[in-house]
Order: structure tokens, then C-alpha cells, then sequence
């Protein structure tokens, strides 16, 4: 019988490279198709969160208490593109609604890309957005394009 501890060393080696290419992609996001510096817009604490907003390739991504991951992200040439796959598959539940939504409430703002997009979709469809931080609604009006008719806060 064939000893099969190369077969496990093989795996082991793929799932180590695998692993470490990964870890890779995910803490040097700016290595990664960045082609200019990233220059920072906007920084600043509020009572909730340290904000930061900076730009790079004609994008502008918002990020809170220091991370190296965003919370939002805008392309100034065209606002209504939905940058993250998270932020395209809130469009899924819709899509699959036997009729069109009445309401829509959104638990936070961020830079209000989702929002944004989903009233531009659904225009005649009340959206409601609750968001605690004032700075935050500030932040997604001065660089995210973000135009409420009305929001909601909540302290």
C-alpha cells in the first residue's frame, strides 16, 4: 500500500500559499490595482467614530476608527456606481419581492451610497434612514453625494 503523507504534504503546501496570498490581498488592499497616491480628504473625530475620507483612482472611500478597511465608496465620475459586492447584492432581495417595496429603512448611512441608489431605483418607495452620528450625514452630503429629503436621528 502507497504511503499517502505526499499527497497530505501537497495539500498542506496549497492551503499555506492559498492562505498566505489571501492574508496578502486583504492587508495590502492598496497595493492592489492602486495606480495613484491615495490622498486624504477629510479627517476627523466625532463622538462616535474617528472619520476619514480619501481618495484614489477617481474613488472615494470613507472608513471609520482607523481601519484599513471602508465602510462606503464613491466614484466621483459616475456616483451611482456600486463599488463593493455587498453594496450590489442589497439589490437582490428587492429583485426578488412578489411587489414592489412600500417602505425601506436603512440602519445607518455611511456615505449613503446604497440609499442614494436605491432612490434613484425606486423613486416613488419611502427609504428611512436612521443615523446616530451627525458627522457621518455631514461627511456623506460633503463627499459622497448624498441629497436626503429626510433623515431620521437618533440619540
Amino acid at each position: 500500500m502507497r504511503d499517502p503523507l505526499p499527497f497530505r504534504r501537497i495539500l498542506v503546501y496549497k492551503n499555506f500559499f492559498s492562505s498566505l496570498f489571501c492574508l496578502l490581498f486583504l492587508l495590502v488592499p492598496d497595493v492592489m490595482g492602486w495606480t495613484e497616491e491615495e490622498k486624504v480628504l477629510y479627517e476627523g473625530d466625532s463622538l462616535y467614530h474617528h472619520i476619514r475620507v480619501s481618495e484614489v483612482d477617481g474613488y472615494r472611500y470613507l472608513s471609520f476608527n482607523r481601519t484599513r478597511g471602508s465602510q462606503s465608496a464613491v466614484n466621483i465620475r459616475d456616483p451611482y456606481e456600486l463599488k463593493f459586492p455587498y453594496t450590489r447584492a442589497s439589490f437582490v432581495v428587492p429583485a426578488f419581492l412578489d411587489r414592489k417595496p412600500e417602505s425601506i429603512l436603512f440602519i445607518g448611512l455611511g456615505g449613503g451610497t446604497i440609499p442614494k441608489v436605491m432612490g434613484r431605483y425606486y423613486s416613488d418607495v419611502r427609504i428611512d434612514i436612521v443615523e446616530i452620528d451627525p458627522d457621518v450625514t455631514k461627511v456623506a452630503k460633503r463627499f459622497f453625494f448624498f441629497e436626503p429629503l429626510f433623515l431620521l436621528f437618533c440619540r
